[in-house]
């Protein structure tokens, strides 16, 4: 059953090539000529672009790189990632000396997506930078003008620091933003690593705390403490899970728009929910705790090419007490959806109906999972918390092929993205008129 993973590859590539970089540096101020030093790669290029590029158009040095119409990891998985990761791919293939990012048939995007593609932009211009080479960006704004804010407020503009595009401060000052990257460069030991760590968390809620007041709601003390220790969690995950300490977390909000959407994006690079599990001995605690529905799922010949078994690894890690790693098989939580059905019951409670408007998703690897409150944890028998996605609520059984896909293009590590308004229907009927 063990085997080393796809991304670990690229992980100790990229660990390579930053040990160079620093060489290189050394050289740079002790006079030594630089001799066979391969530029330093940043992750998320370097795990992204080991395929050939798609539909990416290159003429003359330059890429003009069109985004879709749905710009989204939580509606447009595949799309918006194909795009991301094909520009990856262009950048690594060929020598580039001018970007155009064109999102004139943009109508929706959501946090995660646009994230993603601004730390590869960022990364690409400091790599530029490095290597001394000349990088221009140009683009093509939306039509829509909260778009337009939106990429000027939290998007690719701000994050490539555009000034001169860069929103009035007045309009600034209308929207909520959150962004905290760790590259992963610090210990996972070490007290300034722990550190940066609890102050994000603290950060992030008090984002969540103003997006809410904007609308006039609160969050209570205990969901504070719990929302707390859903993020901790995740970012503990990361830690110890993915074989990378790189992540971020992003926050936006445009109290300007009549849908008062406050949205969310937790990435994390290195090994996929899946990986991790691949890791292990068969003999592994861990692993034992998942190889029975793997086993049924066999049995049952349920696996096919739209359902393979990575798919049904990610779903069973999301459940409660499961973990990769074999000491925690029993009391580890599953922060990921902890966080996910809090939201979910936050915006019940805020909006006095019993329907949630949230949407949200998870994307590991090739899987992706939507959470639209159409399924609910529910504990079984033993007392965990589980949610299939199926009728009966079975891991043994096959899960609603609309709410677990298995994609084409995968990411190298975990995507979670969140939305939800924090303003009911009528106030937001109100706010229009």
């Amino acid at each position: 059953m063990k085997k080393v993973p796809e991304s670990a590859r690229f992980l100790a590539r990229k660990r390579e090539l930053y040990r160079l970089h620093r060489l290189r540096l050394g050289r740079r101020y002790t006079g030594q000529e630089n001799v066979d030093w391969t530029p330093y790669a940043s992750s998320l290029v370097t795990l992204l672009s080991h395929e050939p590029p798609g539909n990416i158009r290159k003429q003359q040095q330059h890429l003009s790189v069109k985004i879709p119409p749905v710009f989204s990891i939580i509606d447009n998985p595949e799309g918006s990632l194909l795009t991301i990761r094909n520009l990856a791919a262009a950048l690594r293939n060929s020598k580039v000396s001018w970007i155009n990012f064109n999102h004139a048939d943009m109508t929706e995007v959501d946090l995660a997506a646009e994230t993603l593609l601004d730390i590869l932009a960022v990364e690409i211009k400091k790599e530029a930078k490095i290597r001394r080479d000349p990088l221009n960006f140009a683009g093509t704004l939306p039509p829509d003008a909260y778009l337009t804010r939106y990429l000027r407020g939290v998007g690719i503009i701000k994050n490539l620091e555009v000034k001169h595009e860069y929103l009035p401060a007045r309009e600034e000052e209308e929207l909520r933003v959150l962004r905290a990257r760790n590259r992963g460069e610090q210990s996972e030991a070490s007290l300034i690593g722990a550190d940066y760590k609890e102050r994000t968390v603290a950060s992030f809620i008090e984002h969540i705390e103003s997006c809410l007041d904007t609308s006039g709601r609160t969050i209570r003390m205990d969901q504070k403490r719990r929302l707390a220790e859903y993020t901790g969690e995740i970012l503990n995950n990361v830690e110890e899970h993915s074989g990378s300490n790189e992540w971020t977390i992003g926050g936006y909000l445009d109290t300007a728009h009549p849908e008062h959407l406050c949205e969310i994006a937790i990435i994390n690079l290195g090994l996929t929910i899946a990986e991790s599990f691949h890791n292990l001995e068969p003999d592994d605690r861990a692993f034992k705790t998942v190889s029975p529905y793997l086993d049924a799922h066999r049995k049952k010949k349920l696996f096919r090419p739209e359902w393979k078994e990575d798919d049904l690894l990610t779903l069973v890690a999301l459940q409660g007490h499961v973990s990769s790693k074999a000491s925690e098989a029993v009391d580890r939580g599953q922060g990921t959806v902890d966080l996910i059905e809090f939201f979910q019951e936050m915006h019940r409670e805020n909006s006095g109906s019993t329907l949630s408007k949230c949407r949200m998703a998870i994307m590991s690897g090739k899987t992706h999972i939507l959470f639209d409150g159409n399924y609910a944890m529910a504990e079984d028998s033993t007392g965990r918390k589980v949610i299939a996605f199926n009728s009966n609520n079975s891991l043994a059984e096959r899960p609603d092929k609309e709410y677990v896909t298995s994609l084409s293009v995968g990411f190298p590590g975990t995507i979670i993205s969140i939305r939800f308004p924090t303003m009911t229907t009528e106030e937001n009927t109100n706010v229009e008129k």
